[in-house]
């Protein structure tokens, strides 16, 4: 991969003609060709909803409309796509459609959940979570674990579109139905094994994953519960269940030399 400055220069040799040292017209023309496709490609994987959602048509000229103003400055293509969401909502072709662009969203997280780290459950942690006073404990979600607010049915919408298969039409009507009634839902995102996972989250368990996401201990998230129906250990047991649990980080309490 060329410095970011020599790709961004190699960009605007491709698409707007300008002279590019060392380089001749063919040699322009076959790598612009192999840009594109690697371009498309990336998004593609990146994006799965969002290709449905545009067409296979529309996303290609989408993905290089995105490729022309912002180029990959890593040899990661997999890196390449974090801003397309901000770039599709500004689009005067998907502005009206507003889901859109919060489904890219939710297509991105899905993607960065399926290449965060790997970590197994620490069991010894959770334990003591459950035998000793968990108010000052931290929980610690999976890598890739994380939520995502929006005005649209955004986990009906990528549900309705995972596989190959024609979404019936009735479900379609409904979608559409809770896109003009302004149906709001929270994404929750983690992942099984290697593949990205996503359901709706009720409100008070968004307002519980917040408070975790955000550093809160365990006693002071409880607290902000403390006047809805939130119950910890139904969470905690399906929290394990399901592993979007890590670890709970517990205090440790300074040396105390009185003590000797």
């Amino acid at each position: 991969m060329l410095p970011a400055d020599r790709q961004s220069g190699l960009i605007k040799a491709i698409f707007h003609s300008t002279h590019f040292s060392g380089a001749s017209s063919k040699g322009l023309e076959v790598y612009r060709r192999s840009l594109m496709a690697n371009a498309h490609r990336a998004l593609e994987v990146s994006f799965p909803t969002i290709r449905k959602l545009l067409g296979e048509d529309s996303f290609r000229m989408a993905s290089l409309g995105y490729l022309m103003h912002v180029p990959p400055v890593t040899g990661d293509w997999g890196n390449w796509g974090g801003t397309f969401p901000q770039w599709l909502a500004g689009r005067q072709e998907v502005e009206t459609f507003g889901y859109v662009a919060d489904c890219a969203r939710l297509d991105w997280l899905c993607h960065l959940a399926e290449r965060a780290s790997d970590s197994e459950m620490e069991w010894e942690s959770l334990l003591e979570l459950l035998e000793r006073n968990s108010h000052t404990c931290h929980i610690i979600l999976k890598p890739g674990t994380t939520v995502l607010a929006s005005p649209f049915p955004v986990v009906d919408i990528w549900q309705a579109h995972q596989g190959e298969a024609a979404i019936p039409e009735r479900t379609l009507r409904d979608i559409r139905d809770d896109i003009s009634a302004g149906k709001p839902q929270v994404a929750l995102v983690w992942r099984e094994k290697w593949k990205a996972k996503v359901r709706e989250l009720t409100p008070i368990d968004a307002q519980w994953f917040g408070l975790i996401l955000s550093g809160h201990s365990v006693g002071v998230a409880l607290d902000q519960m403390a006047d809805t129906t939130f119950n910890f250990s139904t969470w905690l047991v399906e929290a394990v269940g399901n592993r979007t649990i890590s670890h709970a980080e517990h205090p440790r309490h300074p040396f105390n030399r009185s003590q000797i």
